[in-house]
């Protein structure tokens, strides 16, 4: 009995040494601190970025309005490979609409979630985001006291090609990831160890019968 349960004991080891690393969505990047209005949504509004995680599943932006409540509206997003131009136009990797419903508040964050898109920890990405109505805000944070965001810096333009870079501010924004670690694979000692506790099992199971 004792020889069984030190093989199980090894099996289950074995099993969690090579299990990937996963975990629930949580924020990535943050700048979440507003400390003035931006720009509005009739401008397609840009912040670079530095992801960690090994995917992306979502951004937020925090918003205010001028209209006394958060009016009901359509808001377009993507996430790019890079800042786009007329030379680089730049690779979408995920893009959407949604929807943001009317509320009696001025401000507030707005969080734009997808299907996790799968990149590599440490890639630098763009994401834009508009939606027509010049009386909505969406905050930054401005550079002072070095208080600001330290691996990018937010964009605007009016056509969603030509960007003005703005390197003394950030948007209050965040991202999201599923995986906040890399997906590890089995390493070669993990497998060694799993062959040798299925190893003990059939071990301890020809020995049990023998007795019987």
């Amino acid at each position: 009995m004792r020889t069984r349960r030190s093989a199980l004991t090894i099996l289950a080891a074995s099993l969690l040494a090579a299990a990937p690393l996963t975990a629930q969505e949580v924020v990535d990047q943050n700048q979440p601190t507003p400390t003035t209005g931006f720009a509005g949504l009739d401008y397609h509004i840009g912040q670079t970025f530095v992801q960690s995680g090994a995917d992306i599943s979502g951004f937020g932006v925090f918003l205010q309005s001028g209209f006394g409540s958060m009016p009901m509206q359509n808001l377009q997003f993507a996430i790019y490979d890079a800042v786009p131009s007329l030379v680089t136009p730049g690779h979408v990797l995920v893009s959407g609409t949604q929807v943001v419903p009317s509320s009696a508040g001025t401000s507030g964050w707005v969080d734009f979630h997808f299907s996790p898109y799968s990149i590599t920890p440490g890639t630098a990405l763009f994401l834009m985001v508009t939606g027509g109505l010049n009386g909505v805000q969406v905050t930054s944070a401005i550079n002072t006291g070095g208080t600001y965001y330290p691996s990018g810096q937010a964009y605007s333009s009016n056509d969603g090609i030509s960007y003005i870079t703005h390197p003394q501010e950030d948007l209050t924004f965040r991202t999201y990831t599923t995986l906040a670690q890399p997906v590890t694979t089995p390493e070669p000692a993990s497998l060694t160890l799993l062959a040798t506790g299925l190893v003990g099992i059939a071990g301890a199971v020809r020995h049990r019968r023998r007795n019987a």
